[in-house]
């Protein structure tokens, strides 16, 4: 054999051999979009490569024609192979089903037909004559019919559509992994073809360059598939992920430019994802920058935000992570989720909750009002009767005091509802600086001659120098005095009340201690609802609101009040205020 015979072979048993292993590897992983077409491109190159190896060793012409004609009628079914993965690789596998398959093929079919017959007609191929080296074929000559220009044409065509689609992809790619596949495939398929055109159409001898190429092309594949996982799951699924998660997502590098976005987030900045690589993370989601940048500047961020767009304010929970190399940090993973519906959904909830708890109360409420307003209208009515029906006098005149004792209760009544309704009505206080012992000394005042009639003692201990509070002195005034003046109604003759003021950190403490009934457990965590009383038969004076107008007020100031007791052993009324700034 002789050397350039020998050189001829070597260099069309290696592309084989590497075509047939990466076509092995590939439908493999034929469950991958693209696998199964670039499996059987793979299996026509090898095989064009082992037909035109076995033209270069065969010594007997006819043997060799046959193999020309065999590696012939193989190549016309390359091109659709190569634009059937490269559609099924970058999404566009509609190009390559159902009926367009099959009319894809129609042409190489028909060529394929032509190659095999080539001795009976003068269409596509013929007059072959080969071009020997020793005894070795290292090319042919031959005569072209007209089908060759049908032919051509269409192979070119078809490459040529695969080129385009693999640029757009290239193009709408933005990371470097994903170009690089494509970069890689692209540069494997085209290198044959190149050096194709060149030998069909430009030299007079048709050499085996095509397939020697393959010694170039595919290493490039190989590096493809191996380097760059192109037929591999993972990759594919990263990428899928990336693109359709419904989070927003950014990765930016060390100087924090963006490197890379997905669809959702470059919806938020309204541009292209293109558009934003290699701008500045804040140049390209401007209306972030206030919320984003201080997360930036820790290792691992996660906390809410809030943005305001078109008059609009959304809600986004934000992750910044690290994204490292080596140890050391290049760049960032921002993820943003938006939770706009979500906090809607909860606020829409929690106002069916409160308008739930409004309804309820305003029903307990009316509950209430109409059992405390029933029994004073119903004494004046069976007063007003027994007066329509008796002439006595004395019966008469003690029937009027009972009216005008329960119109006095009546009346009462409503005052005690008109101040539940205007203390939670009061969203805004008239605030003044106050100084609580002179408070405490006026209620004191007040409620003497009522605890003296009681033969209750009504003591005052007032720390002295005590701090201002900011008050609305009308209001906190009332809160204090329902206080003090429960204290006294429910305290028995020869009982004693104690006022204390002190200051604790930054808060004013009042404490109302009785030596009165006390309360029951159960009732303890009640005493500050509306119409609430622990007497049930109502036996006692009252309406049972006092202590519900103090909790409003109180709260409206900012503290808080709450009770202590046991049965038998008094009650003891806790009421904090913060001090004044």
């Amino acid at each position: 054999m002789s050397t350039l015979g020998l050189l001829n072979a070597v260099l069309l048993v290696l592309p084989m051999l590497i075509a047939a292993y990466l076509g092995i590897f590939a439908w493999q992983r034929r469950t991958i979009p693209g696998a199964v077409s670039f499996a059987l491109t793979m299996v026509v190159v090898a095989g064009w490569c082992a037909t035109a190896a076995l033209v270069v060793i065969t010594t007997d012409p006819t043997a060799a024609r046959f193999w020309l004609n065999l590696m012939l009628a193989l190549i016309p079914f390359l091109p659709v192979c190569i634009l059937a993965a490269v559609a099924q690789t970058t999404g566009h596998d509609s190009f390559v089903r159902g009926k367009r398959l099959f009319l894809w093929l129609i042409v190489p079919v028909i060529t394929a037909v032509l190659s095999l017959t080539s001795q009976f007609q003068q269409i596509y191929v013929y007059d072959v004559q080969f071009v020997h080296s020793g005894v070795e074929n290292i090319g042919w000559v031959n005569r072209f019919g007209f089908w060759s220009v049908v032919y051509l044409s269409y192979s070119y065509m078809l490459l040529v559509l695969s080129m385009v689609l693999l640029v757009q992809q290239f193009t709408r790619m933005r990371h470097r992994t994903y170009r690089m596949r494509i970069l890689l495939l692209t540069i494997g398929l085209i290198l044959p073809f190149v050096a194709n055109i060149a030998n069909t159409l430009l030299m007079d001898v048709r050499y085996f360059i095509t397939p020697i190429i393959f010694n170039f092309s595919t290493p490039v594949l190989f590096w493809a598939l191996f380097r760059y996982r192109l037929f591999e799951l993972l990759p594919i699924a990263r990428e899928q992920a990336f693109e359709h998660m419904a989070d927003a997502i950014i990765i930016i590098d060390g100087d924090n430019r963006v490197v890379d976005v997905n669809p959702n987030a470059a919806a938020l900045a309204q541009q292209t994802p293109a558009a934003l690589i290699e701008k500045t993370l804040f140049e390209a989601f401007s209306t972030f920058e206030q919320s984003l940048r201080p997360l930036l500047d820790n290792f691992t961020s996660h906390q809410p935000i809030e943005i305001r767009q078109r008059e609009q304010i959304r809600y986004f929970d934000v992750t910044v992570s690290p994204i490292t190399r080596d140890g050391e940090q290049v760049g960032k993973l921002i993820i943003l989720r938006d939770v706009t519906e979500q906090r809607l959904a909860e606020a829409r909830a929690r106002h069916l909750e409160l308008e739930r708890e409004r309804l309820n109360t305003l029903s307990q409420f009316i509950e209430s009002a109409s059992h405390e307003f029933r029994t004073p209208l119903s004494i004046i009515k069976n007063s007003t009767f027994i007066i329509s029906r008796t002439e006595d006098t004395v019966k008469r005149a003690e029937k009027i005091i009972q009216i005008d004792d329960q119109a006095n209760r009546i009346s009462q009544l409503v005052e005690a509802l008109l101040n539940i309704v205007r203390v939670n009505a009061s969203a805004e206080l008239t605030l003044d600086p106050l100084n609580i012992n002179t408070l405490i000394e006026n209620i004191k005042q007040q409620l003497s001659p009522e605890a003296a009639a009681k033969n209750v003692h009504l003591e005052v201990d007032l720390a002295p120098q005590l701090p201002m509070i900011n008050a609305d002195a009308l209001l906190l005034s009332k809160a204090i005095y329902a206080v003090v003046h429960n204290a006294v109604r429910y305290t028995p003759a020869e009982g004693h009340i104690t006022i204390t003021t002190c200051q604790q950190d930054s808060q004013v403490i009042i404490t109302v201690k009785d030596s009165g009934i006390g309360i029951d457990s159960e009732h303890l965590p009640h005493i500050f609802d509306v119409f609430y009383r622990v007497d049930k038969a109502h036996s006692t004076a009252g309406f049972g609101t006092g202590l519900t107008v103090a909790n409003r007020v109180i709260a409206l100031h900012g503290g808080h009040i709450e009770a202590s007791s046991r049965f038998g052993e008094g009650t003891t009324v806790t009421i904090t205020l913060p001090r004044a700034a």
